[in-house]
């Protein structure tokens, strides 16, 4: 009879296999998790199996602060959905954020198969995009799910979702949606006659400094329209622009090919 060591050996032997064919089968390497306190719409916390405490960002989304239209709704479901359940996260390229967080998708059972609809029903930063309580927000280079998260933005306008469902008071008129390195970019909004607006846009190098992107009034009709140069040594990419004025914020994505 095999003695206790020698079956402990080989329980470990058989798991590493079964783990590896499971690795092969989808691809996707997560990690076990509980989580253990809530922060808002995109963020938590949670402990990992070694009994480390992490803070948790959401990978390709952004949900409104408690502070903004529908950051308490998205807060609360967030809350609902997450606290005390056992979680599987998924890292892209990056890391952690700036402030030290943890970045990943946030897996609610064990992935079978990664397919639209198994990221539709399993995936939470999706499920926050299909049912509106938060919107796009993909910075290179974690972009694995970002051609399904803009299908599932798009999805929840075009059925009022949650955040969609609020008048908004933006409205986009023009946009250079694709720009090379090196030509200008322009976009042009209606919003409120003669509120002051601002705008960022962000690169991969971080916030841009060109000349034409500064403070300004729109017009009588509420128009304002900004453009800038996008510098030669600007990475391909996708960036977000980030409107801001009335305590609303607008944000669209640009396209930047060599």
């Amino acid at each position: 009879m095999l003695n206790n060591q020698v079956v402990k050996v080989l329980i470990l032997i058989l798991s590493y296999f079964l783990l590896e064919k499971e690795d092969k089968k989808t691809n996707n390497k997560v990690e076990e998790a509980k989580v253990v306190e809530h922060v808002d719409g995109d963020t938590c916390y949670v402990r990992l199996l070694n009994g480390r405490k992490e803070a948790v960002r959401f990978i390709g989304v952004n949900a409104p602060e408690l502070d903004q239209p529908y950051g308490k709704e998205a807060s609360e479901y967030t809350e609902t959905q997450l606290l005390n359940k056992k979680v599987y996260l998924e890292k892209d390229v990056s890391q952690r954020d700036r402030y030290s967080r943890l970045l990943r998708y946030i897996w609610l059972n064990p992935i079978k198969e990664v397919t639209e609809k198994e990221i539709r029903a399993n995936m939470f930063n999706a499920i926050l995009l299909l049912e509106g309580y938060a919107q796009v927000d993909i910075y290179p280079p974690d972009i694995k799910y970002s051609e399904y998260f803009r299908k599932f933005e798009k999805e929840a306008k075009e059925n009022n979702k949650g955040l969609w469902r609020e008048n908004k008071e933006i409205e986009l008129i023009e946009l250079t949606e694709v720009v090379k390195c090196g030509d200008y970019a322009k976009i042009t909004i209606k919003a409120i006659p003669e509120v002051k607006y601002n705008i960022a846009v962000y690169y991969k190098s971080g916030m841009s400094r060109a000349v034409g992107l500064k403070e300004k009034i729109a017009d009588d009709s509420g128009q304002v329209s900004w453009e800038w140069k996008v510098g030669c040594k600007t990475s391909k990419g996708i960036y977000p622009i980030i409107i801001t004025g009335n305590e609303e914020e607008y944000k669209v994505e640009l396209i930047v090919t060599k």
